[in-house]
């Protein structure tokens, strides 16, 4: 339709090269700034010309209706709601999860 935004999908990518370090480093600065401490957050950030551009955050899981959990517990073994549950119900398996997620065991995309 021509239109600049329009959204084809998501791609789960894997946290490797400095780009994908550089993203991860300023989203955590937006949660510290933000003081967003506890459970899920979701966040759009954009890589542009100067840098990272944060285009929204919330406290809350991923959105699409929950579509994104078999490709996330496909690919990294867990999901924002499991691991949500798990910091309530079962603290030891919450502190198993890196801050950072491990190499993909798979890859994934929803379209």
């Amino acid at each position: 339709n021509g239109q600049f935004n329009t959204y084809f999908g998501m791609r789960l990518m894997q946290v490797s090269g400095e780009i994908a370090e550089a993203l991860v480093e300023y989203s955590n600065s937006v949660l510290d700034a933000l003081e967003i401490v506890n459970g899920p957050g979701h966040m759009e950030v954009m890589m542009v010309a100067d840098g990272p551009c944060l285009v929204e955050v919330g406290s809350r899981c991923h959105g699409g209706e929950g579509s994104w959990c078999p490709i996330a517990e496909e690919c990294i073994g867990y999901t924002q709601i499991g691991v949500s549950l798990d910091a309530y119900l079962r603290p030891a398996a919450f502190d198993e999860i890196p801050m950072v997620p491990a190499p993909l065991t798979k890859f994934g995309r929803e379209v």
